[in-house]
């Protein structure tokens, strides 16, 4: 059974590692893009690479780590079974890459893809390593453990590919960076939660994960032309320097989202799967679900108004024209998430060829409206993104209603990005008359007003989330009851310390202890 407590408990874990990785991240792609001789072209490159390895990862994976966390009871084999499975694909489909690698370089017309495509390959057999323990982890809500493998690994790989750029080794740096997280990511991994490997598995352990995890993939399948796969298409409609302008503005729009989302996603996953009963499930995915607009309406709106000057800090002045890419990516950051947050609910039912179906249709429309957004270059490629992402997410609804919450659907329309909208307000309107009062008042560029407004804004709402909580909305409120709880716990930890330490200093005088009587 799960507490409420261990639930916000993993969630402030879980939010410490996007914290870190979402820094990071920002530091890292910031550097690179000033670092990199021609930035636009390595990074339009390494999109392709990045693409590569995703595919790779998801089938070479098998959904085998999620078969792992959707089951009840779990058997040492099963672990040996995910294991054995995803290792043997990995080893497959790196030796077709390797195979494939220069043809796909020749059909790109990029040589650098061929060495490029081979050493990043060798990331399916890393990532297949790994799945099982981050699964396993995730299921017993061990987030502070997934925390220091996780972010120490991103750190240490970001500073490492800054290092290589500095030396001159181009897209190569951002290749051998990604290898290099995921390698240490495997060994921490493997050092916090190990696999009994020795005792081996049977056909039916096998059989138990397949029939779910085969499924899985080919669903994932879907989901990776929606986020990455789409890159292929791009590269022969477009131009490599205008694929790594997109792929720039769509990684900037994904951090906020991907991580945000990633916190509610994996808090709420094991949670479902534990809940008995379809109104149990409803109240954990509405409450998510809330959470997550509560944060995302009022990030999205507010790097899409300020996306000008967070191109210019995070990318430089050869990527401006990535502006209104960013613009609308942001906009379609909640819709794109709620969806992701959706199909949980519909694995947790079991619903896989019903979502399947939905995942086959939501690809059309993408490809299509990108296809034909794509005769007006980047910007009405996002514009594209932006439509598909939002029928998709309408979409996702009927599924929802037809397949899972036939009497409580109309809850999901427009309720939980309601719940966003006082944060919106609170820190967007101020926040555009504060800017431009700097910018034109004070004769500050835009940077330079952006980052006194963000300082000052950031000060306000860590301010609000202590001291007036109503003004952030209700869902903030189980998290800073924990963090306020928690603090005082310490402190009470402290204090009966020092008195255990005075009792026993006196006792060794042989003196009787002070009896404190409070009047």
């Amino acid at each position: 059974m799960v507490n409420k407590q261990q639930i916000v408990k993993s969630g402030i874990w879980q939010m410490m590692n996007t914290g870190v990785i979402f820094i990071s991240q920002l530091g890292y792609y910031a550097i690179l893009a000033r670092m990199l001789p021609h930035a636009q072209k390595e990074f339009g490159v390494f999109a392709l690479l990045n693409s590569c390895m995703v595919f790779g990862n998801v089938v070479a994976e098998a959904g085998m780590g999620d078969a792992l966390l959707q089951r009840k009871h779990v058997e040492p084999q099963h672990k040996n079974a995910a294991l054995y499975y995803s290792l043997a694909t990995g080893v497959f489909f790196y030796l077709i890459l390797y195979i494939a690698a220069p043809w796909l370089a020749d059909f790109y017309q990029q040589p650098i893809l061929s060495l490029g495509l081979r050493v990043i390959g060798i990331s399916f057999i890393l990532y297949s390593l790994g799945s099982p323990s981050i699964n396993l982890l995730q299921k017993e809500f061990q987030f502070k453990k997934i925390f220091f493998s996780d972010s120490l690994s991103l750190l240490a790989s970001n500073v490492f590919g800054i290092v290589l750029a500095y030396y001159g080794f181009g897209v190569m740096a951002l290749v051998y960076s990604t290898l290099f997280y995921n390698i240490s990511k495997v060994i921490m991994l493997w050092i916090q939660e190990p696999l009994p490997v020795k005792i081996g598995s049977t056909w039916r352990h096998y059989k138990d994960l397949l029939n779910y995890g085969l499924l899985l993939t080919v669903i994932r399948i879907t989901n990776y032309i929606n986020l990455s796969g789409i890159n292929f298409m791009l590269g022969k409609i477009i131009t490599i320097q205008e694929v790594g302008i997109f792929d720039r503005a769509n990684r900037i729009s994904n951090i906020p989202g991907r991580y945000i989302g990633d916190i509610v996603q994996k808090i709420s996953m094991p949670t479902m799967v534990k809940v008995d009963g379809d109104d149990k499930l409803f109240n954990v995915y509405y409450k998510s679900l809330s959470f997550l607009h509560s944060l995302l309406v009022p990030v999205s709106v507010f790097f899409g108004v300020f996306s000008m000057p967070c191109v210019l800090i995070l990318l430089g002045d050869q990527f401006i024209s990535a502006n209104m890419s960013l613009k609308l990516m942001l906009f379609a950051l909640p819709f794109q998430i709620s969806t992701r947050l959706s199909d949980g609910v519909m694995r947790v039912k079991g619903l896989l060829v019903l979502n399947l179906k939905r995942k086959i249709l939501s690809t059309i429309i993408l490809v299509v409206c990108m296809y034909f957004g794509s005769y007006w270059h980047i910007t009405g490629i996002s514009a594209g993104f932006l439509i598909a992402t939002v029928i998709n997410y309408y979409i996702m609804i009927v599924t929802l209603r037809g397949g899972v919450f036939p009497d409580s659907w109309q809850q999901l329309l427009f309720k939980p990005f309601i719940n966003g909208i006082p944060l919106t307000i609170y820190t967007v309107v101020p926040s555009v008359i504060l800017y431009e009062v700097l910018r034109i008042g004070l004769h500050l560029n835009e940077v330079e007003s952006f980052l006194v407004m963000g300082t000052l804004v950031g000060l306000f709402l860590a301010y609000a989330f202590f001291k007036k909580p109503k003004l952030l909305g209700k869902d903030f409120l189980p998290i800073r009851e924990i963090l306020l709880n928690k603090n005082k716990n310490k402190k009470g930890h402290r204090k009966q310390l020092a008195q255990d330490e005075e009792a026993a200093i006196v006792e060794q005088k042989g003196e009787k202890p002070a009896v404190k009587i409070d009047l």
